[in-house]
């Protein structure tokens, strides 16, 4: 996550007249992060540079492209590094097995509990939404308090979309104020024109988009952090 403010940080105040050193510089930590199987972050960097590319003046727009399409260029990389790995990993993602089932590339008997299959992230992440997609109906105007889903949970753990667990935990009430809270700290950042302006708004698209993978409401403090950051740099109408 560090490293994904460093490449914002670039992107926003760097001096993008040396794009090849800034690529040489980047490049070799995006691959071996992707090695490493790091997942959503990737997605989440992507959809800030494209904040980036939008809000930035003309002139910097062509080299914050080429960030991205070195960072995607570098995930296939680094997939392509670890081609056995990479393929249980999808596996894991298209073909969810149940314990006794035979998947390529998998366990051949994955371990499984009452909750379903605990042997890998994904599959654990997948129950969880589900669990929280089922709650939502029944979450009411104020929810069930704080970190009710987790104890009502299977898995005794939160789903990690913070907007969901609001929802449940906080009611349609709350969730419907975290999202104008989000939008609004967003549209008083638009137009960006300055470089720290650019900087908290695509920090807080990266940390509410990091927020829908693996937030949670007791550990949202990046995404306060940053919606704090955002009002500081809002634009007061004249």
């Amino acid at each position: 996550m560090s490293f994904g403010f460093l490449v914002l940080a670039v992107a926003c105040y760097g001096d993008l007249r040396r794009i090849r050193l800034i690529l040489a510089i980047l490049v070799p930590p995006l691959v071996i992060f992707a090695a490493s199987q790091v997942r959503f972050i990737f997605v989440a960097l992507a959809l800030a540079l494209v904040a980036a590319f939008f809000v930035s003046p003309s002139d910097r727009r062509r080299p914050i492209a080429m960030i991205l399409g070195a960072a995607i260029i570098s995930v296939l990389i680094g997939l392509a590094v670890r081609p056995q790995t990479s393929g249980i990993f999808l596996n894991y993602i298209f073909s969810p097995a149940r314990a006794g089932d035979t998947v390529p590339g998998r366990p051949p008997n994955p371990v499984a509990g009452e909750c379903g299959e605990l042997d890998n992230s994904v599959a654990i992440r997948k129950s969880l939404l589900k669990e929280a997609v089922k709650a939502v109906p029944g979450a009411g105007i104020f929810g069930g308090g704080l970190s009710s889903f987790e104890r009502a949970s299977c898995f005794k753990a939160y789903p990690h979309v913070t907007l969901l667990q609001t929802i449940i935990e906080f009611g349609f009430l709350g969730g419907t104020l975290v999202i104008l809270l989000v939008a609004a700290a967003l549209g008083g950042l638009i137009p960006a024109d300055s470089p720290q302006v650019r900087f908290a708004l695509t920090a807080l698209v990266f940390v509410a988009s990091l927020e829908m993978a693996h937030g949670g409401l007791t550990g949202a403090f990046l995404l306060f952090t940053f919606l704090g950051m955002a009002a500081a740099h809002r634009r007061v109408p004249a």
